[in-house]
């Protein structure tokens, strides 16, 4: 029976799951989803399925549904469960959710997070990438301006979309750039451009620079976010971990860009201003890179407004792409916002310089083990690039 609890809890969420205090659910209802959040963060029996296991560590590391398990938690205390007859049972629930409370917050408190990977993810590894994730900081995610808020920070820390980018970039430089320097046909455009947009903890844009710093081409790399706490978590791990990383041929520079100040450009008769930041050339990028940035409907309109202004046309890189990878999440409030990525795309179809931006493949990947937040299935890979009209 306990075995199924957890299984549950490999594939529901916290924001999918748990019931909604306010409609003053039964015993019996509190008590599965108690049952519920004790597999998902409490210690595992040592006989359970190693792979149950390793699919309930990597989703109960899930910062977002952490803090709505925290917050729904000491709402259940809070009401003291008055709606239940029976006081024996309203006690056994609250003393539960004390419990589990206290070792959520526990955790919380332990604040950063130093995680380090090494690419190929399936392969001797030839890349290794340390990050830091900071904990998230605090917003009013009960008011229309907080809930905007969290969606913004999220960026502190590192997603399986960003991971998966990295591996699928390391594994094949071409896939992403045709004449990626270091190939056999080197870029010809110098020096090569590269942005990565809605960077969080870098690990993408970092990725790229040890790339490009093994070959001589000349390069740039520009590994952009814009929230407060984004860019100072950011530059932490760039300064510390990239720190004896210095080539002579590849610049490295991390600075704050805003899509909304982009999309402005593009759209001048929007009132969408943005946070004040230094804006590219335009047409200036030969490659962009955004994984797993889309929390919000108008995320992925300011996103390919960014990249419409931002990517090279073919006059002077006929290889120039961006590559968008997100998470398909099936639960929650982020449920079914990948798809807004493509109606982005037929919105942002009118032509520049004669040219028009258009997908020019999408594939989905699968899901990979021991990564990822639970309501996350597959994967979206799109890669953009302009076509003649």
């Amino acid at each position: 029976m306990i075995l199924a609890v957890a299984e549950e809890a490999v594939r529901l969420p916290p924001t999918a799951k748990l019931p909604r205090l306010r409609r003053e659910p039964s015993f019996e209802i509190i008590d599965n989803a108690l049952a519920y959040l004790t597999c998902l963060y409490e210690p595992h029996p040592s006989d359970w399925p190693t792979d149950i296991c390793d699919q309930l560590e990597a989703a109960s590391a899930d910062h977002t549904e952490r803090n709505y398990t925290i917050d729904w938690l000491t709402r259940l205390i809070s009401t003291g469960l008055n709606w239940v007859e029976d006081d024996e049972k309203r006690h056994f629930a609250c003393e539960w959710a004390a419990r589990i409370l206290e070792g959520l917050s526990s955790a919380l408190e332990s604040g950063e997070v130093v995680r380090e990977f090494s690419f190929p993810l399936n392969q001797p590894a030839r890349l290794t990438i340390i990050v830091r994730d900071a904990p998230l900081p605090p917003s009013d995610a009960h008011s229309i301006q907080g809930a905007k808020e969290a969606a913004a920070a999220v960026g502190v820390q590192t997603y399986a979309s960003s991971i998966i980018m990295c591996d699928l970039l390391v594994l094949d430089p071409v896939k992403f750039h045709a004449n990626f320097p270091g190939s056999k046909q080197s870029a010809k455009v110098k020096p090569f451009n590269v942005i990565e947009l809605g960077a969080g903890t870098g690990i993408v844009g970092m990725t790229t620079y040890k790339l490009l710093v093994q070959d001589s081409c000349e390069s740039e790399v520009y590994i952009t976010d814009y929230h407060a706490d984004v860019m100072a978590n950011l530059r932490y791990n760039l300064d510390t971990y990239l720190s004896e990383q210095h080539s002579s041929s590849t610049r490295l520079v991390c600075e704050s860009l805003d899509w909304r100040a982009l999309y402005a450009i593009i759209h001048p008769e929007t009132e969408e201003i943005g946070v004040p930041c230094r804006l590219p050339p335009a047409h200036s990028s030969s490659l962009l890179l955004a994984a797993d940035v889309v929390y919000d409907p108008m995320h992925a309109y300011w996103l390919l407004a960014a990249i419409k202004y931002l990517l090279r046309q073919p006059d002077t890189d006929e290889h120039a792409r961006a590559h968008i990878l997100v998470p398909i999440r099936s639960a929650g409030r982020l449920a079914g916002l990948y798809q807004t990525i493509d109606t982005a795309i037929e919105a942002e179809s009118e032509p520049r310089n004669g040219y028009i931006l258009r997908t020019m493949t999408k594939s989905t990947l699968p899901r990979r083990s021991g990564i990822g937040r639970q309501d996350e299935g597959e994967y979206i890979w799109t890669i953009l690039g302009w076509v003649p009209i």
